[in-house]
């Protein structure tokens, strides 16, 4: 079913909204307060050890690090952000501090990285299936490993993202390495900004589509169209425009939670929000050359209307002069200079073969200076 003019208005009006902030100005510090429609909280834990890789119950996780001696890291992935009791509390029992966990649940927070002491707390976005400016909070807890303590990454996520699992799987098969929470955290952040490039791609085709359809009839929905999806990129560069500082602020090495050797991971990381960028500055160009386009060829079809409009107007004013001459009411019988025509035996059969000899050659002459053709 084709969408109409009011749902596609109401639409990209949605895209638009501001986000809806869940806590009143004056608010103290910390507060978290949970979105009651997210999705449900799931938390599970990944231990990657010398002896292998292997899961724990959320309820072994103390125990875990207890007996830990420093030389494991453990993945801590939080899906859904609806139970904020379960929150506060894994924030709390690994000392994660309580803003932090106020702009894990408050997901509005724009893509940046912030130092807890020796920890790294970082916000990324992820694409969302939704739409082209879609995206979902990704927020990520780094505690390097130090001498008696394991490396601990914690990844929370407003709902399940297929790039996650995946990675996570990937993960999993590795046997007898350990990687250090930042690279973990690094694996998680990469897949978050190249999950936008297939919804790049798809928008590009998209383009291209609409331009044929503009070249061969213009119309208000293609309009509507070429708009909607110059908007989102508007809107999506803007949401990831502070993604590239904050990678590139861990590529030069500011945080101690990121070892050295894997900062060109992070400057890696940190070329694929370029390109990100790059490309949507150049869907806003298309977008804006399709509107353009539009316009232009709106003109130019109603241009070629005028003309037909000018050439038509130009054939039948001589004929409307001649019907109107001879349509007047004189008497030949007053005098001869009243219209004697009036009284020939073939009058009327002159009169139109020289309408239609007029008509034939000013048709004759438009076509001939190319006013009557198609462009």
């Amino acid at each position: 079913m084709t969408e109409t003019g009011r749902q596609r208005r109401s639409r990209v009006t949605t895209h638009a909204r501001m986000p809806r902030r869940r806590t009143a100005p004056g608010t103290e510090p910390g507060l978290a307060v949970a979105d009651p429609t997210g999705h449900p909280t799931r938390i599970e834990v990944t231990v990657f050890s010398a002896a292998g890789v292997r899961e724990i119950e959320r309820g072994d996780l103390r125990e875990a690090l207890g007996q830990d001696d420093g030389s494991s890291t453990f993945w801590v992935r939080v899906v859904g952000l609806r139970d904020r009791e379960a929150l506060v509390a894994l924030g709390e029992e690994l000392v994660i501090h309580p803003l932090a966990i106020e702009d894990v649940v408050h997901t509005h927070q724009r893509p940046k990285c912030d130092p807890y002491g020796e920890d790294l707390f970082l916000v990324t976005r992820v694409h969302d299936p939704e739409g082209l400016a879609k995206t979902r909070q990704v927020s990520i807890f780094v505690a390097q490993r130090r001498e008696g303590r394991a490396g601990i990454c914690v990844s929370f996520e407003e709902g399940e993202s297929t790039v996650f699992r995946e990675v996570r799987e990937r993960l999993l098969r590795r046997r007898g390495w350990v990687p250090g929470a930042d690279y973990v955290a690094y694996t998680l952040v990469d897949a978050a900004v190249d999950s936008h490039f297939p919804a790049l791609e798809r928008t590009s085709e998209r383009f291209d589509e609409l331009e044929r359809d503009v070249l061969r009839r213009p119309s208000e929905d293609l309009m509507a169209a070429a708009y909607e999806l110059k908007r989102d990129a508007t809107l999506l560069r803007r949401t990831l425009w502070p993604q590239r500082e904050a990678l590139n602020r861990i590529a030069r090495g500011e945080f101690d939670a990121v070892d050295d050797a894997h900062l060109v991971y992070f400057r890696d990381c940190h070329d694929h929000a370029t390109q990100v960028l790059d490309q949507l500055d150049q869907l806003r160009e298309i977008g804006a050359g399709l509107i353009e386009l539009h316009v232009s060829m709106v003109g130019n079809r109603m241009n070629q209307v005028m003309r037909l409009l000018a050439v038509i107007s130009t054939v039948f004013i001589p004929l409307t002069f001649v019907t109107g001459l001879y349509g007047m009411n004189f008497d030949p019988e007053s005098s001869p200079w009243n219209m004697p025509e009036l009284r020939a035996t073939y009058g009327y059969p002159t009169v139109l073969a020289c309408m239609a000899s007029l008509t034939v050659g000013l048709v004759w002459w438009f076509r001939r200076q190319g006013w009557t053709r198609n462009d």
